[in-house]
């Protein structure tokens, strides 16, 4: 009987490790501090798998297709530009990317939770709804992001987390004070596609021409409710003892999912097909069922570059954010919409490196930056960072570490013998799988704890 594994899983914590993490000083952004680092790192990201990014109209206002593409009433949801406008440089945010950055760096250094909602509602079999209420008990008092503070008038306990630290952290008590972090994020802009024969520039004044629009993008239908918000309500997928089993990741798939996302010629059929459909609902007096929606799909290899500025941080710290942005070899990110259903994976190399010498800073025109480039020396910096990270005990969660591997992993024959997708509705009935546990993220590799079709 063929096997398949749940598209997510997730890292563990440790709340004993915490505490001390918020007895390390915080420094504030007033100035550069010449016993610490500051600087900028030069990225490039580029796409494994399809990615969607979605751009979003002023006024709430979904912008058309480039090829003004309209089936009924599926309007094409194109990829995220530098402005509002179609035929603007693809982007993929910044505040995008510091998410994406930040939830591995928390992982790996078992950090606060940042992104924890304690209640789900969505809608269920037959439109019913349903909500499911995660309270604080779920999760220890000591990884809840209410236990990061700055120090302020009557305050006892106060600290940062390392990521707080590095991220920044915004107040749940309107009276307290707000940390704005010590890194920046810039967006990173398409410079080109990775092709054999090495990158290949794109025309930016162009973006609009067929030939580039092909090179670049791919239209798909994304079938209705296949993305849709977390439902803990299996609750040995996501409780663990009564709390709250860890941080989510989702796997990675090296091939398009056809069955959710269709091509123009069957997504379209489709899309006449539900019209039809709920044409005879309306008669009967029953709700619509929604269309497909037909995506601007970013292809693969296509590569973006960006920045990261940096201030303040300890060699730990910036070993830290090094790690988070460029993982190990064979293990990369996810970005994105889609996730569950084999978009958003993606590699980030680092490029450069320009390091701040504050005592330098002013005492010559252009003094004070050291600008490195060169890919072995690049490399040799890096690790001195996130060897500095790793050593540290208060700071680096090898379990973390280790447990984020093993779900982040990149292998192009993945979906060949993983089959990653959720449990029917069938499997949830079948009473062998009623309290079911998701495998070990670790234990992965071994067929014999996958799930049974």
């Amino acid at each position: 009987m063929p096997r398949f594994i749940n598209p997510y899983n997730f890292v563990s914590f440790d709340e004993s490790r915490i505490a001390q993490q918020r007895t390390q000083p915080i420094v504030m952004q007033h100035r550069l501090d010449p016993n610490r680092l500051s600087g900028r790192l030069r990225y490039h990201l580029t796409t494994l798998t399809h990615v969607f990014t979605p751009l979003y109209g002023y006024g709430g206002e979904e912008p058309r297709s480039a090829q003004g593409n309209q089936t009924g009433e599926a309007v094409v949801r194109i990829f995220n530009r530098l402005k509002n406008d179609e035929n603007a440089l693809p982007m993929i945010q910044g505040a995008s990317l510091k998410g994406v950055i930040r939830s591995v760096a928390e992982a790996v250094s078992n950090s606060c939770f940042t992104m924890f909602s304690g209640d789900y509602r969505y809608r269920v079999a037959g439109g019913r709804w349903k909500t499911v209420e995660l309270d604080e008990t779920n999760l220890p008092e000591e990884m809840q992001i209410d236990a990061c503070t700055l120090p302020s008038a009557g305050e006892t306990r106060a600290g940062l987390c390392i990521c707080c630290h590095l991220f920044g952290t915004s107040p749940t008590q309107e009276d307290e004070p707000a940390f704005g972090g010590q890194i920046a994020i810039g967006d990173a802009l398409l410079m080109g596609v990775d092709t054999r024969r090495g990158m290949t520039q794109v025309n930016i004044q162009n973006i609009a021409h067929p030939d580039v629009q092909r090179l670049l993008f791919e239209v798909r239908y994304l079938q209705p409710h296949t993305l849709s918000n977390p439902k803990p309500h299996h609750d040995p997928f996501y409780l663990y003892n009564d709390q709250i089993r860890g941080r989510k990741f989702y796997l990675h798939h090296s091939q398009i999912d056809d069955s959710n996302l269709m091509d123009v010629a069957t997504g379209q059929r489709e899309v006449e097909r539900r019209h039809r459909e709920n044409r005879e609902r309306q008669r009967r007096g029953k709700r619509p069922l929604p269309l497909p929606q037909p995506l601007q799909l970013l292809k693969p290899n296509a590569v973006f570059g960006f920045t990261v500025e940096y201030r303040n941080l300890t060699a730990s710290e910036l070993g830290l954010l090094c790690l988070a942005l460029q993982l190990e070899d064979g293990v990369c990110h996810k970005i994105g919409h889609g996730k569950p259903i084999g978009l958003g994976s993606a590699r980030i190399d680092i490029v450069g490196v320009e390091e701040v010498h504050v005592a330098d800073r002013w005492r010559n025109l252009g003094g004070g930056m050291i600008h490195t480039d060169d890919p072995t020396q690049v490399r040799e910096r890096v690790k001195g960072w996130t060897d500095a990270f790793q050593a540290d005990p208060v700071h680096f969660y090898d379990d973390g570490w280790e447990d984020l591997k093993a779900i982040l992993r990149w292998e192009p024959d993945g979906p060949k013998t993983w089959n990653p997708h959720y449990p029917t509705r069938d499997w949830f009935k079948d009473k062998d799988n009623r309290g079911r546990d998701l495998p070990h993220p670790r234990d992965l590799q071994d067929e014999g704890n996958r799930f049974k079709e």
